[in-house]
């Protein structure tokens, strides 16, 4: 019994201590991504918006959309 105890515990413990870090390095990688100054497609660019915070209103995703589309509008033709 004590060793299913133990067992569970330590279980609980590391999960917690895993997801902790997966929450930080996420955290720090959208930071990182936020600083980005040159992106190359769209899907950059919304993403890089996104780590800014633009579309953290009511409204959000339909800018994320409309944003999508116009960064493929004027976008430089290779």
């Amino acid at each position: 019994m004590l060793k299913k105890l133990v067992g569970n515990t330590t279980f609980f413990v590391s999960s917690a201590l895993y997801l902790s870090y997966a929450y930080e390095e996420g955290k720090r990688r959208l930071e990182k991504l936020g600083e980005t100054e040159t992106v190359y497609n769209e899907y950059q660019y919304v993403a890089v918006r996104f780590a800014r915070g633009d579309y953290r209103k009511e409204n959000g995703f339909d800018q994320a959309i409309n944003d999508f589309k116009f960064y493929r509008i004027i976008k430089p033709r290779d």
